[in-house]
């Protein structure tokens, strides 16, 4: 409870910051901090070498905080990579991610990934050390930090002043978490020598070599979409369609709780060999309840858009109108995610994961093939494509459901 009040109110804070930074910010900055955010995302995934996940798994503290220095360790070469990569190639990177623009703010991109990676590593950590009153303020400080720090800049007319923000926020909650950290290794100092690190990554070298392409798929998948979209129809479009998705945060926020409760029950029915179609069939009956008053709440998508954040988005809740059969598919199908891992069917549930990618990037190269397509028309046949794939999911989720106890 701890941790998800402090992810509601963390959610909450930027949503509302939105009506005062849709007045400082065009969807041209929106989009390019999209763009930006995806890029990020993608080099934070590597920086740690996913290590930090494996914080939590050693039985002995001293491992963990070894560990979790190696994995900070690997987000200072990121850095150091990603400020090479930026200062040599960065104009040539920008204009392959489809916006030329985001060359002259590139330099920010290294100090947003090391930034990320540590508050990724610092949270796995304090999660281990119950520190959940610490993780929840850290995400508060997070969202308020970067909501006010971009407002600050818009007010001084800084068209980076999203992508800063986004930077202050992350060097804001690690800080709020370093405190219970560091008072755990004072009162007992581990041993930080090159060869104790280079244990944990020989015994945790699944992490890097299995974990990590699998996340980066995923990542890269978010940044494709994006670059698509920025490349075809410009950094307006992109930023109208980013403004669009941040409608997937209540139901994200909705269906990750419930989820995570469908997980910890699923796992004890099918450990005990039981039938999990009642367990199933009662957690779509719960979202359908809670899809119905946010389906009647989004079908006023573009007045909403145009009356909290001004006319120029409009077309924003446009967009949100024609995803719509998508959005609510992915919330009544994304809370089940877990199931395939705790039946042992990864390979299947990989399977269908390159379907669902596929259906949402294919429909993004038709304007190749008919030059002229609107972008509304894109996200229609987006839309449909994404939602016959998460069905098919949902159909194989109630089938390997109902085989469950024959296996």
């Amino acid at each position: 409870m701890t941790l998800m009040g402090g992810t509601v109110f963390a959610q909450a804070i930027p949503i509302a910051a939105l009506a005062v930074l849709t007045r400082f910010y065009a969807p041209e900055d929106f989009g390019v901090f999209a763009l930006f955010s995806a890029l990020v995302a993608v080099l934070t995934v590597a920086a740690t070498g996913r290590y930090e996940l494996a914080i939590l798994i050693p039985k002995r503290d001293d491992e963990a905080a070894q560990t979790a220095l190696l994995a900070l360790s690997c987000s200072v070469v990121a850095f150091a990579a990603t400020l090479f990569l930026c200062a040599w190639r960065g104009d040539l990177l920008a204009a392959w991610l489809g916006d030329a623009g985001l060359a002259r703010r590139l330099w920010l991109a290294p100090f947003a990934v090391l930034s990320g990676a540590a508050l990724s590593t610092l949270t796995c950590w304090a999660n281990r050390e119950s520190a959940y009153r610490a993780i929840s303020l850290s995400r508060v400080a997070l969202s308020a930090c970067s909501a006010l720090a971009s407002i600050g800049l818009g007010l001084a007319a800084r068209s980076d002043g999203l992508l800063l923000g986004m930077v202050f926020g992350s060097l804001i909650g690690c800080a709020v978490l370093l405190p219970p950290i560091l008072a755990r290794l004072r009162r007992s100092p581990p041993d930080l020598a090159p060869a104790a690190l280079w244990r944990q990554a020989r015994r945790f070298s699944a992490f890097p070599r299995i974990n990590l392409p699998h996340a980066l798929l995923d990542s890269a998948q978010g940044m494709a979409t994006l670059a698509l979209i920025g490349g075809l129809f410009g950094a307006h479009a992109l930023g109208l369609y980013a403004m669009a998705m941040r409608a997937r945060t209540p139901m994200g926020v909705i269906s990750a709780s419930m989820g995570q409760v469908f997980q910890q029950r699923a796992a004890r029915v099918a450990a005990d060999g039981g039938d999990l179609r009642p367990l199933l069939k009662a957690q779509w009956r719960d979202l359908f309840k809670w899809l119905l008053p946010m389906l009647a709440g989004l079908a006023w998508a573009p007045w909403l858009f145009a009356t909290a954040l001004g006319p120029a988005w409009r077309e924003a809740g446009v967009f949100v109108l024609i995803l719509l059969p998508w959005l609510a598919m992915n919330f009544m199908v994304s809370s089940l995610s877990q199931l395939p891992l705790i039946l042992g069917r990864q390979l299947g549930a990989l399977r269908y994961g390159l379907l669902y990618q596929a259906a949402l990037l294919a429909p993004l190269t038709l304007p190749y093939i008919w030059p002229g397509m609107s972008l509304r028309a894109v996200f229609a046949v987006l839309s449909g494509a994404a939602s016959l794939a998460l069905l098919s999911y949902a159909w194989w989720i109630w089938l390997i459901a109902k085989n469950a106890g024959r296996d």
